[in-house]
């Protein structure tokens, strides 16, 4: 799942069962694509709420959402579908990115929260909400640097997901949430 960058255990059922190979009806694929379009709308609608901090600062935060304010949801779901605008689920947030990222946030938030460099990603949107979610990814992090040799690559690739993981708590402490 983490390898295909599955959000979720429906998205690998999903293509496991061979799903994305059924023939839908016209009617039934417009319906899909609508409701779909509807629901990155919806997300995109949430993100100006004070759920979602960036780790940059409320000054990028705002940058970042400018395109919702003033906007209703109809306006929304047909820039999502001109591909106006992005915004992607990722661990800890949304990537408002409208590039595609060679590390997806997915499997990995290093390169996200800075891990690696210090700096971050200037298109992320933490979700203050996602605190237990990160505890268990931080639990299951430390298992697996326990178990693996501290000489290995893979030891220094966890080491930069913990100081992440890390960042994410002090960001979402300061925000005295």
């Amino acid at each position: 799942q983490l390898l295909l960058k599955h959000h979720s255990r429906v998205m690998t059922l999903y293509y496991g069962r061979n799903h994305s190979r059924l023939a839908l009806s016209a009617e039934t694929r417009a319906m899909f694509l609508k409701t779909m379009y509807e629901e990155a709308a919806r997300a995109l609608g949430a993100l100006a709420g004070p759920q979602f901090v960036s780790p940059v600062g409320e000054a990028r935060k705002a940058a970042l959402v400018s395109f919702i304010s003033g906007k209703d949801a109809a306006a929304l779901t047909k820039a999502a579908k001109r591909g106006d605008v992005s915004a992607r689920p990722i661990r800890a947030g949304f990537c408002l990115n409208a590039r595609p990222c060679p590390y997806g946030g997915i499997e990995s938030i290093t390169h996200c929260l800075g891990g690696d460099d210090g700096k971050g990603c200037p298109d992320l949107l933490l979700d203050v909400t996602k605190g237990a979610s990160i505890k268990l990814y931080e639990k299951a992090v430390d298992g697996q640097l326990s178990a693996v040799d501290p000489a290995s690559p893979r030891w220094r690739a966890l080491q930069l997901e913990k100081r992440s993981i890390e960042k994410y708590h002090a960001i979402v402490k300061a925000q005295d949430r």
